[in-house]
Parts: C-alpha cells; structure tokens; sequence
C-alpha cells in the first residue's frame, strides 16, 4: 500500500491507549495485510483476535489466502511484535450477488444534531493519547467518564485529523474510536482492552467525508468482561458497518 501508516516498522506514541497501541490501529494493520493478499471481491466481514498488547517492537504484517473462491474467500493477515503474533485477522471477501435477492433495509443512523452543533470532547492525553488524532463531538452531552448514568451508550461525531481515504480501513478504526460504553455510567477510569472484534461491512460505497456518526452500547457487562456492539454511518445516514467486541475490564491504574 501507498500509504505507510498502514505497514510500520514502529507504531508512533501518539497512537497508544493506555500502556500500549490503540487496537483500531494495529486492527487496520492486519485487515490492511489480508486484503492486500485477497483476491478481486469486496469486503464483508472480518473477525479479529487481539493475542497480545502492541507496544514499542518492531512490527511485521504478513497477509495469507486460506481459501479463493468463486463466491466466497478468507484471507487471513496478521501483526507481528519483534517476532512475535500480536493481532490475527480473518477477512471474508465475495463479489456481489444477484441484486433481485431478499433485501433488508439496514438500520437508519439516528435523528441527532449536525456535528456543528455538538459539543467537542476534549482529547483525553493522560489515558488515551490517540485521541489527539480526531475530533470527537457528543450528539447528547454525554461524554466518558463525565457522570455515572444508567444508559451505557454514546453517540457520536467522529473526524481524523488526517483523513483515512481507504473505507475499509477507515471504518475498523472508526469503529473503535468511540470511548467503552461502559465509561457513561462510571467516573472509574476502568482499563477496558478489546480481545475480541467482528466487523460485518453494509456499504463501503458510502461516502464517509469530513464526519460520521458511530453509536456504541455496552450489551452486557460482568465477571470481568463486557461486550460493546457499534454501528457506524456516513454523513448523509447509510450503514457504513456494525462490529461487536468482546472486552476485559480492569481496575483502573
């Protein structure tokens, strides 16, 4: 690829969460291997495992064709730390079908205010360096770890600083840059590292330019573990994609 922020030898501090890169980077990394390896067809799904947490090493992504197929291929790809694998991507690619087949309208984007009407949060640096890298606006004044409500959800404007032309990986990344949903009902800055994720791609034709709303919930939380479901729309409302991600919860520190 053109672009080298997708195959670095180092993942720049700037990108880091917590103690260790933001997962919606080192996650585009992989799917970016995969679909380079891929043959002709479009994206539709992808399931990744995060193994380990990606720190200062030196990376490698690798992409792998486990199977070419006349209506449906799986690519695999992965990152690698010094050596060692740190993310794993499967990615499911197929051409498009017979347009006269069942259709099921996907879920509109929610009636919410145009991003310059929002409020801007502020870059959370101390916790959440990568954040300096877009512009987040909160469609209802929730923003994280401002108030201990019931309702784990935020929705939200998103924009990069440096637009993401390529939409595949655009919408991994922007999929995981809204705050864990659990952080709208706790001031706890708890650690809340995904393990697990499950892209499913709706319209990749979409045009996601200079904004796009991203909504999260928190389904089910406990023993440790949550799970958070996204979706993510353009600016003018179409489903871009959905993920689910499964997630530890840590104490803070």
């Amino acid at each position: 690829m053109t672009d080298t922020r997708w195959n670095p030898a180092h993942i720049d501090s700037t990108w880091w969460t917590w103690t260790s890169a933001y997962g919606g980077y080192v996650a585009a990394m992989a799917v970016a291997a995969a679909r380079d390896a891929a043959p002709e067809g479009t994206a539709r799904a992808a399931r990744f495992n995060l193994l380990r947490p990606v720190g200062a090493g030196e990376l490698t992504t690798a992409g792998e064709v486990v199977r070419a197929g006349r209506r449906v291929s799986i690519v695999d790809g992965t990152v690698a730390e010094d050596g060692r694998t740190a993310v794993t991507c499967q990615l499911f690619t197929g051409p498009d079908g017979d347009p006269s087949s069942a259709v099921v309208p996907s879920r509109p984007a929610p009636d919410v205010p145009m991003p310059e009407a929002c409020e801007v949060i502020a870059p959370q640096l101390d916790l959440v360096p990568f954040t300096q890298h877009l512009e987040r606006r909160t469609t209802d004044g929730r923003s994280p770890l401002a108030q201990a409500g019931d309702d784990p959800t935020f929705t939200l404007w998103i924009r990069w600083n440096e637009p993401i032309a390529d939409p595949l990986l655009a919408a991994v990344m922007s999929l995981d840059a809204c705050p864990p949903a659990l952080y709208a009902t706790t001031t706890d800055a708890l650690v809340v590292p995904t393990v697990e994720m499950s892209v499913h791609f709706a319209d990749l034709s979409a045009p996601l330019g200079e904004w796009h709303l991203v909504r999260m919930t928190t389904e089910q939380a406990g023993d440790g573990w949550c799970v958070d479901a996204s979706d993510l729309w353009s600016q003018d409302g179409r489903l871009v994609a959905s993920c689910r991600q499964t997630r530890l919860v840590l104490p803070p520190g």
